[in-house]
């Protein structure tokens, strides 16, 4: 790499690189801490809307359970209640669908339907006088206020959602225990609250929201069992159960069947938990993918108290977090920005520094090319106008010790020419010696090989070569004995204690020295006189093992046969006396 592309890395490395470090923890803080502060905002968005719906729905039970407290309500007298309750659905101009009032057999009338046969009680056949009267004991509320009112205290309920029996529409019911005056649970109150009411706040509630938010904001509203009151998807809301026709399907009691969707049997898990803990009472948000459109979204959520009910916040998190993602952005150019001024100016000023280094080349070219006259003019006083005068030094000291070195160089060629030719002459006296030994070794070798038998084995004791004298004895050639191992001769005289000694000895750098009788290749046996010796290699490590025998087969035959004479008589063979007594004298100690 040339020096400018170093330089301008070197300096990007020292300027840029710790500044982008730092603006880049800094988004990240930043970031993280503007996250916080908009899910923050979200959430407190969302508790102020079901703080909303809370009053809303604790204005309606309000109402109801002061209708209870009435004289009029507690006389359970009918005609004149239906008449002011429908006085009071008037005057609240479409908050309330209906009324109903039930007595604790669980049947029932309300301000829309009944049985004027029947007491103006609802039944399945208001025309007809004998037709089966209808009940709520099924209802939730009407369980709350009265089914499980066990203490006979007054109590207010805000229902599950629900289709009313008598009119079809989805509502959810706000209700309160009756006690008469003195003290005994003679009925409940029920005001029905139609799913138009319910959407109508809903409706306000996300306008509001949708100015800081965007038309992306989905409300969901699910009761303190996660059954959902209110949702976007129509599916998830309350609705008939129908069959292949289209017609209601009834249950066993001829009831229409409504199928309910809860949040904590959602596909997502997240928005599970999200319901579970809403359920809990507890507010927060999580993020989850929407199991139909695949996109990520954020679930915030807040209990709305005075119902038992759960009010869900769902927004796209590219919508939510866009302060975020704004930031990022705007530390993005900023960031772009700065490292193109860094870069900028670190390429001038390497073009500056440069331009004064490549006088410096090129003088130093001038220089190295023997041409000692260049000189360079300082320009001002800083390390590079420094260094242009240590050159100017650098220079002149180059020319005046070039001037001494071609001196001292003729000096030393001539020394040089005299030390050669003394050299030439020791260099032929020595080749001359050198020949003179190897033809003394030469022969040395050939009295060896004539007299004696040679061969050499690697460590592990095969053979790597033998001589001529080595293949007449044994009766092998030289091609069957390179490559075996000296056991091949083995004759068995020598137990393997014996060679075991021979090799600890050998192996540990020392010679060994015996008679030895092996077996030849046609069976036969010869005696050795062996000498056996270590060879080292540079290192001082043994490389492998010399072996120089001489045939004693002879002079062993001959000790044997004056041994057998000396003990045998002539004619007979039998041992002679001095054996026998020898013998007998071994047996006798």
């Amino acid at each position: 790499m040339r020096i400018k592309p170093k330089l301008v890395t070197y300096l990007l490395a020292i300027s840029l690189i710790p500044l982008l470090i730092t603006m880049g923890l800094s988004l990240g803080y930043t970031s993280n801490i503007v996250e916080k502060l908009t899910l923050q905002a979200a959430r407190e968005r969302v508790d102020t809307s079901a703080a909303q719906l809370s009053a809303y729905f604790s204005s309606r039970t309000s109402e109801v359970q002061a209708y209870a407290q009435t004289p009029l309500l507690r006389s359970m007298e009918w005609r004149p209640t239906r008449d002011f309750l429908r006085e009071e659905i008037r005057r609240h101009q479409g908050i309330y669908e209906k009324f109903i009032l039930s007595d604790p057999s669980s049947h029932f009338r309300n301000t829309k339907v009944g049985n004027p046969a029947l007491g103006d009680f609802a039944s399945f056949d208001d025309n007809d006088p004998d037709a089966k009267l209808k009940s709520i004991r099924k209802r939730g509320y009407w369980q709350a206020l009265i089914g499980t009112n066990n203490n006979v205290e007054p109590r207010t309920h805000v229902s599950n959602p629900m289709i009313s029996y008598t009119t079809g529409v989805k509502q959810v019911v706000v209700g309160s225990s009756i006690l008469s005056p003195d003290g005994r649970l003679v009925g409940m109150l029920g005001g029905g609250i139609a799913w138009k009411e319910i959407e109508k706040n809903i409706n306000a509630i996300r306008n509001g929201i949708i100015d800081d938010y965007g038309s992306e904001v989905k409300l969901s509203l699910v009761d303190s069992d996660g059954i959902y009151i209110y949702h976007w998807d129509p599916e998830k809301v309350v609705h008939l159960s129908l069959d292949n026709d289209g017609n209601p399907l009834l249950n066993d009691i001829g009831e229409k069947v409504v199928i309910l969707s809860k949040i904590t049997e959602e596909e997502s898990k997240e928005l599970v938990d999200a319901g579970k803990s809403l359920l809990q009472g507890n507010n927060g948000y999580n993020f989850y993918t929407s199991s139909d459109s695949q996109q990520e979204l954020v679930a915030l959520y807040a209990p709305v108290d005075a119902a038992g009910y759960g009010l869900i916040m769902s927004i796209p998190k590219t919508v939510i977090l866009a302060p975020v993602a704004n930031l990022q952005s705007y530390f993005g150019i900023l960031i772009m920005i700065t490292a193109s001024a860094v870069l900028l100016l670190a390429v001038l000023t390497a073009r500056r520094v440069l331009r004064r280094i490549l006088g410096l080349n090129e003088a130093s070219k001038m220089i190295a090319g023997g041409d000692y006259e260049k000189k360079i003019i300082p320009a001002g006083r800083d390390e590079i106008s420094e260094l242009a005068a240590s050159f100017n030094t650098m220079a002149d000291d180059l020319k005046a010790r070039e001037q001494s070195l071609h001196t001292e160089r003729e000096q030393a060629e001539m020394v040089l020419q005299k030390h050669n030719l003394e050299l030439e002459k020791k260099v032929e006296q020595r080749t001359a010696a050198i020949l003179a030994a190897q033809e003394q070794l030469s022969d040395f070798k050939d009295a060896i090989d004539e007299h004696s038998i040679v061969s050499m084995t690697d460590l592990e004791g095969t053979i790597i070569f033998a001589n001529d004298k080595f293949c007449e004895i044994s009766g092998y050639s030289k091609e069957e004995l390179i490559g075996q191992n000296h056991r091949l001769l083995n004759s068995g005289n020598q137990d393997d204690n014996y060679w075991r000694n021979m090799f600890q000895t050998v192996s540990n750098g020392r010679t060994w020295h015996d008679e030895v009788r092996n077996i030849a290749k046609d069976g036969s046996f010869y005696w050795v006189k062996t000498t056996i010796m270590p060879s080292f290699d540079d290192t001082g490590a043994i490389k492998n093992y010399i072996s120089i025998r001489t045939d004693i087969t002879e002079n062993k035959q001959l000790n044997e046969k004056i041994s057998y004479q000396a003990s045998h008589d002539v004619l007979t063979g039998l041992v002679n006396r001095r054996e026998f007594e020898r013998r007998l004298e071994q047996l006798i100690s």
